[in-house]
Order: C-alpha cells, then sequence, then structure tokens
C-alpha cells in the first residue's frame, strides 16, 4: 500500500494506491482515496509516513487494524497477518 497526503491537509494520511497481492490487496477492505486516521489505536494525523509505515508493519498485535474514512464516513478494517507477509503491508514513500 502507498500512502500520501492529502493535498488540501498535509497532516491527512491518504491511500494512494494498493499493490496487487498485498495485504490490503487480499482483504479487499482498502480503498484508494481512504483516508487513515489511526493504525491499531494511535492516531495518525500529523505523523512522517515513514512512521504510519512502521506502525502498519509492527506484528505485536494479531492484526492490522485501520480507523478510516471512506466518502467522509468512519469505518474500521482489521486485517489478519496471516494473510500476507509485512513486506506486503506498505511500499515505498
Amino acid at each position: 500500500m502507498l500512502l500520501k497526503r492529502h493535498s488540501a491537509d498535509p497532516d491527512t494520511v491518504v491511500v494512494a494506491s494498493i499493490a496487487p497481492g498485498g495485504l490490503a490487496d487480499q482483504s479487499g477492505k482498502v480503498a484508494v482515496g481512504d483516508i487513515i486516521i489511526a493504525v491499531n489505536g494511535v492516531n495518525v494525523r500529523s505523523l512522517p509516513l515513514s512512521k504510519v509505515s512502521e506502525l502498519m508493519a509492527n506484528r505485536d498485535h494479531k492484526a492490522l487494524r485501520l480507523d478510516m474514512l471512506r466518502e467522509s464516513k468512519p469505518i474500521q478494517v482489521i486485517i489478519f497477518w496471516q494473510q500476507s507477509s509485512p513486506r506486503d503491508v506498505t511500499g515505498a514513500y
């Protein structure tokens, strides 16, 4: 999954693309344009993209939990790790 900053709000993290075959793609639960609010309960607003990537790759939890906005509506996505390897969670920034 490739992340970027929102053009209108540079503190906001947005899903820019999803790697084919990666964790997000396999789950079918994440869409390009989703705004990521929190990763495993940690608010990511204003965090460097490298830190967001670290949080997403952290396997201290049994699953990756993403609190997001999709079309201005809050959603929570839970993706269990056994679906893929950690290298598929995030891409280069």
